[in-house]
């Protein structure tokens, strides 16, 4: 921390400039972050009495930064709300944004959970309509190996050949559409409504709405954040402006000088 950044603090306790600026020059010479050019001269103006020429370093030392009093005290202030700012930054909302990931992490969690074991239901219910279907398939195959023949047969001898034909090539159609069907369509209905009657049953829809207002609320914090983040790079670039102009009054860095 620099001079001029401890000097915020003192701001409360100091209503006038002119207070503002003796402490600036008594921090400076405390430091050791004097001018030696106006140290010497200070020397040579008091016969090289130690307490007049600190005396005498101190009075022209604050007239110069009294000219500049305005952008220091400016300076210092801005110091003072980037403090507080970092400060923000570094405890805002902590607590409650941790606590939202490890809800949000154990939400999504119970939610794969769910999905897997809703899908080990959607698969058993899946086989067992499969092995329902080659079972039925099996026994049509069987029926209309048998059934087919004798209702032509039996059409063909009563003397009704063309409804033999058209009736038996219907039949073999209707027949191959049912195998057809069956093997494409085998589990995927039954594996859809077990897969949605475990979901329901293990309560995902009230673990998704809590997993969405965890979410929200993430994101307005985040939100929040982000504006204080804003905020504090606006400051520091006004503050590095304002150094920028002080940067003459001190040959040392203003920003490095450790108390």
């Amino acid at each position: 921390m620099n001079i001029l950044k401890k000097l915020h603090a003192k701001l409360n306790l100091h209503t006038h400039d002119d207070e503002l600026i003796y402490s600036l020059v008594a921090q400076e010479v405390e430091n050791g972050a004097i001018l030696q050019g106006l140290w010497t001269k200070a020397h040579a103006f008091s016969d090289f009495d130690e307490r007049k020429a600190k005396a005498y370093y101190i009075r022209h030392r604050a007239e110069q930064l009294t000219e500049h009093k305005e952008k220091i005290a400016n300076y210092i202030k801005l110091q003072s709300e980037l403090a507080q700012l970092e400060s923000r930054l570094a405890s805002s909302d902590q607590a409650e944004s941790q606590s939202l990931k490890r809800q949000l992490q154990e939400a999504e969690e119970e939610i794969s959970r769910i999905e897997r074991v809703a899908e080990e239901a959607a698969q058993e219910a899946k086989d067992r309509a499969r092995k329902l279907a080659r079972t039925r398939r099996k026994w049509v195959a069987v029926a209309s190996a048998v059934a087919l023949p004798a209702i032509y047969l039996f059409l063909f001898f009563s003397g009704k050949k063309t409804l033999a034909t058209g009736t038996t090539i219907t039949l073999s159609c209707i027949a191959v559409l049912y195998l057809w069907y069956s093997w494409a369509d085998a589990g995927i209905g039954p594996a859809y409504d077990a897969r949605f009657r475990k979901r329901l049953e293990l309560g995902i829809e009230e673990i998704l709405s809590k997993a969405d207002k965890l979410k929200s609320r993430q994101e307005t914090l985040n939100r929040q954040g982000g504006n204080l983040e804003e905020k504090l790079q606006q400051i520091k670039l006004r503050a590095a402006e304002l150094e920028y102009d002080l940067a003459p009054l001190f040959p040392y860095s203003i920003s490095e000088v450790a108390l």
